[in-house]
């Protein structure tokens, strides 16, 4: 991205990417809140899962998403360590798993 002065501006959301039919974007880092937008076809649960670097599950939510774009928040992060984490985003039998930061 550029800037209106002229310089490099970068993201912070990171695009995963198609997910089966499925778009998926999440920002990152994050710090109070994990924000993730996925787009689905039809309505779905959505498990999402985030585990410290030794594999410990320190936050999972279940959400519905309805058809369209969803925007998702995993919340009470506030509290975890800065450092890296592992975000594993499921549906039926489709599964991501990314690398993500907390600052």
């Amino acid at each position: 991205m550029i800037s209106t002065n002229g310089g490099a501006k970068f993201s912070r959301i990171i695009k995963l990417g198609a997910f089966g039919a499925q778009e998926l974007a999440v920002v990152n880092p994050f710090s109070n809140k994990l924000e993730i937008n996925i787009t689905v076809e039809n309505t779905a649960a959505i498990f999402i899962y985030l585990r410290d670097w030794s594999g410990r599950l320190v936050r999972w939510q279940k959400y519905i998403a309805a058809q369209g774009l969803n925007h998702l928040e995993l919340q009470n992060t506030k509290n975890l360590a800065n450092g890296y984490y592992s975000l594993q985003i499921a549906t039926g039998d489709k599964t991501v798993t990314k690398g993500v930061v907390k600052q």
